[in-house]
């Protein structure tokens, strides 16, 4: 189609940006489409307090951030701040928001040459390995646009910004709107008297124009473009185009309307958000009505809750699944505020939702959220335009996932000798941080240590220490009367105040002028110092360890509880993590719950964990409380009988457990640690079962530990939820020798493992980790985050054989709940016969019944969500032959059926309930 010659007022009034924004009957629009696989349920499941909402705030130098897109992970915003003091040469400069540092960096071009630059797109390669950000940027000479782009390459740390050759003409002015997790980009120019928007495939490196098409937003894969079709002003239509076939689909507008406007698109391409003229509102200039469209349910109005609120409204944003933002108009006025829709609520007061589920009052305090334009992939963070308790203008996120917590990495440089220790700050910065490090079974007490060159001898509560006046070694943060306690030689049982060999830190902040700090939320890590140690080779190793239930105290003094704080011991390349945390159902600190995550799959495995002090007793692990007669109690050997407390993949017979107890020292093992022994319960071909999903993380079984109760007192010791149980592989190699009957680390060929795991370990700590469908299996762990499935098992993969009735023995990391394809219910996964039936039911209706309604919600492998039933069919309205196509192609082993937001397929129905 040839470009249709535009005059000038309709340059102007079209094409012209405001700021870096579009603008539609007076409000921003088209801000974003690239949400996934959030839905409501799963937001008013995850507690109230864990939210937080935030200004984006000014600085000395910058003011006025502006919102204009957020990527699908909600890591990135981009948009663009205003300089301080006004009256430079520029306006605007593009910047991008960082939702894990809170704060802002300044990007685009060089700003010597333009003076506006914006940031209007960001996506992360499929891979994950290039960040890639979209712009424009206003020149002074010649007056015009340049489109910019900026690509950073994670793996090596290199960042390159270009300016994008003009097209068509080498005069033109470009403008870019998104950018694609591929690359495509969604952009407008402007030569001479010629304006539109284009399309670019990076791919075959073509531009493709839409001269009648107002360009809004765009899917993450790069396949669909929507916006405002043009073609017929002054009427405008919502318009949804398909870059595979080139044609250009007209979606609205709604019942009683003539114009309509598409302003945010899903992440799969298939739900469309925006605005209408509707028999609900009166006319205006425009009179607009907030819509959603849906390619089985056609153009809908998003009704307001209560019934009577204002109609006048405009849906920015949308998730796959049932989540749409936006703003709608308040009284008389018509002041515009934030609404959030669900099926469910209907649409609802944005900032009232927040007060009420996520007990946002005090942060929303005197705060007016004016709209939401932006929203992530999971639906979990939000952000939009607002005016701030001082009465500014001011754009603002909200965070509905957990609060971030601080991370103390232990790394190991140059194991088991050199280490180093660092800490990322959380939502509060770290005044003081109190830990323990443990060494390794093989220490000497009066061996050779050092922590950071402090040497100078002193006492700390009564027990030999060193502290760190003068040194050298200790982090820029790190205040010189930070001190270590030395570990001490005891024999007998450990005691209950402290952990006689471990060495204890207390590390003091004064980093900076002012700031008696170790580190402030948003800080990009940082390093606390060096440890070195003497240690024999072979499996020794260092671990920290909380020291009490409070680890740290902010800026002001005040406790920072254990809770907050997360401890990583890193993993070498290649290793394996064994994950340790509080189970789900623990209320006093004594229930944890044990996890692995490896590259390859194991069919036998052992690790131990480092018990609190004072707790040599009532240990157990998946209920392992079975003594073996015969061979006496002095290391308290012990057999596993309760598989409910075991992960789906783990053979209750084999579970071994031994320790804690001072025999254990004649084997060269820890006399402090419970050790656990598990094997595969995963029937199979191979010489032994598996255990484990490569590159997923699966749950190994439930540890638990009853303190001593005081008898005096009548209760447990008080320091007892403190402390953390920690992973550690030490004395592991010794393992078989005091049980003859198992080995320590077997793969599905029988090779031992052993030199792949050593100082591995993942992270740990006193928090909880999240279970969003509420199953009892924490979302890393859980093969069907989204669905419940008390089993948890996972049989499979689509089997990509032509025998139908075989089954497939190697776990594919998604459950059986939720395998999509699995039609008949019988198998777990998804074999040559499912196909069939599906193909054969669709021809004939009347075969329906043959497929259980437990399986038919798993036809759906593409998307949309839409559980309501066709007559025609029998079968969901999400059930359709592009379904049956997507599983031929996995049948032949084209792209799997783990989803991803953005990506093709979705399989949204049984991944988002």
């Amino acid at each position: 189609m040839s470009p249709r010659v535009l005059d000038k007022a309709e340059i102007d009034t079209r094409w012209q940006p405001e700021g870096q924004c579009r603008v539609w009957g007076g409000h921003r629009v088209g801000r974003i489409g690239l949400v996934g696989l959030a839905v409501f349920g799963t937001l008013l499941a995850l507690p109230a307090s864990a939210a937080h909402f935030r200004g984006l705030g000014t600085t000395t130098s910058y003011a006025d951030p502006e919102v204009v897109r957020m990527n699908a992970t909600g890591d990135r915003i981009v948009g663009s701040l205003a300089p301080q003091p006004p009256g430079g040469p520029l306006s605007d400069v593009a910047a991008i928001w960082n939702e894990k540092t809170h704060a802002f960096e300044l990007v685009g071009p060089p700003t010597a040459s333009y003076q506006e630059t914006v940031a209007t797109g960001h996506e992360v390669s499929n891979d994950g390995n290039i960040r890639r950000t979209i712009g424009w940027a206003e020149r002074t000479s010649p007056p015009g646009f340049d489109m910019w782009l900026r690509e950073e390459n994670q793996p090596t740390g290199t960042v390159t910004t270009t300016i994008v050759t003009p097209y068509p003409s080498p005069t033109a002015s470009m403008l870019g709107d998104d950018i694609s997790r591929g690359g495509h980009i969604l952009g407008r120019y402007i030569d001479g008297a010629i304006g539109s928007t284009f399309f670019y495939d990076p791919n075959s490196t073509i531009y493709t124009d839409l001269p009648d098409l107002l360009g809004t937003d765009m899917d993450a894969g790069g396949t669909r473009v929507v916006g405002v079709g043009i073609a017929s002003l002054p009427v405008t239509q919502a318009v949804l185009w398909d870059a595979a076939s080139g044609s250009q689909q007209v979606l609205g507008p709604l019942p009683g309307g003539a114009s309509a406007a598409a302003h945010g698109i899903s992440a799969s391409g298939r739900v469309v958000v925006g605005s209408s003229e509707s028999a609900n509102v009166a006319t205006g200039s425009p009179p607009q009505e907030a819509f959603r469209w849906h390619p089985d349910l056609g153009i809908h109005a998003l009704d307001p809750i209560p019934i009577g609120e204002s109609r006048v409204s405009s849906a920015l944003a949308t998730s796959d699944a049932n989540v749409v933002v936006g703003w709608y108009n308040v009284g008389f006025f018509g002041v515009p505020r934030a609404f959030i829709w669900t099926p469910e609520t209907g649409r609802v007061d944005l900032k009232t939702f927040l007060t009420t589920t996520y007990e946002l009052g005090a942060e929303l305090s005197n705060w007016t959220l004016l709209s939401a334009t932006a929203i992530s992939a999971d639906g979990m963070i939000i952000a939009g335009q607002g005016v701030s308790p001082s009465g500014d203008a001011e754009d603002w996120v909200v965070d509905l996932t957990d609060e971030d917590k601080a991370v103390l990495k232990f790394r190991p440089v140059n194991p088991p000798l050199d280490w180093e220790l660092y800490l990322e700050c959380g939502d509060d910065p770290i005044g003081d941080l109190f830990f323990g490090i443990i060494p390794p079974n093989t220490f000497s007490f009066d061996g050779l240590f050092d922590f950071a060159d402090c040497t100078n001898s002193t006492n700390v509560l009564d027990l030999p220490a060193r502290t760190c006046l003068g040194s050298e070694g200790i982090g820029p943060n790190v205040s010189e009367t930070s001190y270590v306690i030395l570990p001490t030689d005891v024999d007998g049982e450990p005691v209950e105040t402290v952990r006689q060999s471990t060495f204890y830190l207390g590390l003091e902040g004064g980093g900076g002028p002012g700031l008696n700090t170790l580190c402030q939320p948003g800080d990009d890590e940082t390093y606390l110092g060096y440890f070195q140690i003497d240690v024999a080779e072979g499996n020794s190793e260092l671990t920290v360890s909380a020291l009490s239930s409070v680890m740290a105290t902010d800026d002001l003094g005040d406790e920072i509880p254990a809770e907050k704080i997360r401890l990583v011991r890193e993993r070498l390349p290649g290793g394996v993590n064994v994950h340790i945390r509080r189970a789900l159902d623990d209320v006093d600190g004594s229930k944890w719950m044990t996890s692995i995550e490896a590259p390859d799959a194991y069919a036998k495995f052992s690790f131990g964990i480092i018990l609190p002090p004072a707790v040599v007793q009532d240990v157990s692990f998946g209920g392992c409380n079975e003594r073996f007669v015969g061979l006496g109690d002095a290391e308290r050997r012990r057999g596993c009988a309760d598989g409910a407390l075991l992960g789906h993949d783990i053979d209750y017979t084999a579970v071994r457990t031994m320790g804690p107890g001072l025999a254990l020292a004649a084997f060269g093992m820890r006399t402090d640690t419970l050790y656990v022994y598990v094997e595969g319960g995963l029937s199979g071909t191979r010489v032994f079962a598996q255990m484990n999903t490569p590159n997923n993380r699966s749950r190994l079984g439930l540890f638990s530990f009853d303190e001593p109760v005081d008898p005096l007192t009548g209760v447990a010791p008080t320091h007892g939820p403190g402390f953390v149980p920690t992973v550690t592989f030490d004395g592991i190699e010794n393992f078989p020798a005091a049980w003859a009957d198992i080995d320590a680390w077997i793969d599905l060929g029988g090779i031992d493992q052993t030199f792949k795991i050593l100082f591995s370990s993942g992270p740990y700590g006193k928090a909880k980790d999240p279970d969003w469908d509420g199953d009892m299996f924490e979302d890393a762990d859980d093969k069907c985050p989204y669905v419940p499935s008390p089993g948890n098992g996972d049989k499979g993969t689509l089997e990509q054989t032509s025998q139908p009735l075989v089954s497939p023995t190697t776990p594919d990391g998604v459950g059986d709940e939720c395998q999509c394809g699995d039609a008949q219910d019988i198998f777990g996964v998804v074999v040559e016969l499912d196909i069939k039936l599906l193909r054969e039911v669709l021809a004939n209706p009347e075969l329906a019944p043959m497929i259980p309604p437990a399986a038919k919600k798993k036809c759906n492998s593409v998307g949309p969500l839409l559980h309501t039933i066709d007559p025609s069919t029998q079968l969901p309205k999400d059930c359709d032959l592009n379904d049956v196509y997507v599983l031929l192609k996995a049948q032949a082993g084209l792209p799997p059926l783990i989803p991803m937001p953005g990506e093709f397929p979705s399989c949204p129905d049984v991944m988002t309930q």
